[in-house]
């Protein structure tokens, strides 16, 4: 089904009127106003058309006379999804407190009753604010739709994401404004030698050399001063075995909607390999 001919179905009125002329009528004065509708000759015409689309069904109280048919019509209402309550106009006669309204009413819920004779303007005013509610009805819909799209998409994001920190062959760690890890990856804790537990709530300054310590520090309070955003540079770590590395350490701030806390996260490459042998190079530059 196209999108036009989608919205054609939805914002058009279904009548069902068996008696007489009630239909042809109803659907003359209707379209006078430019109100689209279709007839429908029986109730199970008009579940089916319902299943299709519609702004709003106009019934007359011949049409639920019969126990059967009202029943037929509320469990296909009780099946509408959570957005949807759709609105019906029932022409009733004179006084509306025949036993088919009563019934009516209390089983199909969103109903408005029109006395017969029914003038032209308070039948066609109805239709249009029928037809309005069922507007904001779909506006409802389309809302959960985006919300559902926002949550697979963010599904989709966290899988990518998780998959990506998991695999990463670089160090990578969630810190705390005070720089305490919160998450580490497998790849940071064979950098330093540690486990993850023995890692998480430690700060980045403890496994600093301490030659470096008071620079990481340094950079980590211009960081929650707001003063910069991020940093790069190469310094020293310790492994928990003592042995001195080399890393490239990137830090760049995290902004989380309705956290107030600052976050960080940080990258760690060990690059003590390429630190030595830049040093041999220079040491044979000398010779």
């Amino acid at each position: 089904m196209s999108e036009a001919t989608r919205l054609h179905l939805e914002r058009r009125l279904l009548i069902l009127a068996p008696t007489g002329r009630d239909a042809a009528l109803t659907q003359t004065v209707l379209a006078d106003a430019g109100l689209r509708s279709t007839i429908c000759s029986d109730l199970p015409m008009l579940v089916q058309e319902v299943g299709k689309g519609a702004g709003a069904l106009v019934m007359s109280e011949e049409s639920l006379m019969q126990e059967s048919a009202l029943y037929y019509l509320g469990e296909r209402l009780a099946r509408q999804p959570s957005w949807s309550d759709l609105p019906i106009l029932l022409l009733a006669h004179h006084g509306a407190d025949s036993p088919a309204v009563r019934q009516s009413i209390r089983m199909l819920g969103n109903v408005t009753l029109l006395e017969r004779p029914v003038r032209v303007a308070s039948l066609v005013t109805a239709a249009q604010t029928a037809l309005r509610a069922r507007q904001r009805q779909y506006h409802a819909r389309e809302h959960l739709q985006e919300l559902d799209h926002v949550a697979h998409a963010l599904r989709e994001s966290e899988t990518r994401l998780t998959a990506l920190f998991a695999n990463a062959a670089v160090g990578i760690g969630e810190l705390t404004a005070h720089g305490q890890f919160t998450l580490v990856n497998d790849a940071l804790c064979d950098i330093l030698g540690e486990t993850r537990e023995r890692l998480l709530g430690r700060a980045v300054s403890e496994v600093t050399h301490a030659d470096d310590r008071d620079h990481v520090l340094r950079l980590l309070t211009k960081l929650n001063l707001g003063q910069q955003q991020a940093f790069v540079g190469e310094l020293r770590f310790l492994r928990r075995d003592g042995e001195t590395i080399w890393v490239k350490l990137s830090v760049a701030l995290t902004h989380q909607p309705g956290e107030r806390e600052t976050r960080a996260v940080a990258v760690i490459e060990d690059v003590t390999e390429r630190k030595h042998a830049e040093e041999d190079l220079r040491e044979a530059d000398r010779r």
